[in-house]
């Protein structure tokens, strides 16, 4: 009669444990990770909206279209555009260069209603859609 001697069954309990072990560990890092990129990208909305809404620029509409907002910051005294291109979100001041808002962006939509711009991200496979107040921009 063949059987399996007591050194052979602890040493496939072993081999059994550790398999499991890092099975656990892997799966653990992963949604560390995942949980990480989330609160990541959520910073980024965050960070988005507060160029937005900031007081010191001070954005009012001016106009859209599909791909472009056209603003301007009545604490600057300038024309700005935020422009999507490139999966990219980016605003532009005249001759001075650009600043990245926000990356990786699968499709971003622009609508104005009085007083609010509606923008709908969408980031990574999420949908954002957020609702700023903004007043028309009034030429004098």
């Amino acid at each position: 009669m063949s059987s399996f001697t007591l050194i052979e069954t602890i040493i496939a309990l072993g081999v059994t444990s550790l398999i499991f072990h890092l099975i656990f560990t892997s799966i653990k890092v992963l949604n560390q990770n995942q949980r990480q990129q989330y609160l990541q990208q959520e910073n980024q909305i965050a960070q988005f909206l507060q160029v937005l809404n900031s007081d010191e620029l001070q954005f009012q509409y001016k106009s859209h279209t599909k791909k472009r907002l056209n603003l301007y910051s009545g604490y600057k005294k300038d024309d700005y555009q935020m422009v999507y291109k490139n999966k990219q979100i980016v605003l532009k001041r005249k001759d001075t260069g650009y600043m990245p808002l926000l990356y990786q962006v699968d499709q971003f939509k622009i609508d104005y209603q009085e007083p609010y711009l509606k923008l709908t991200i969408n980031k990574n496979k999420k949908v954002y859609q957020e609702k700023v107040v903004m007043e028309r921009y009034e030429q004098a």
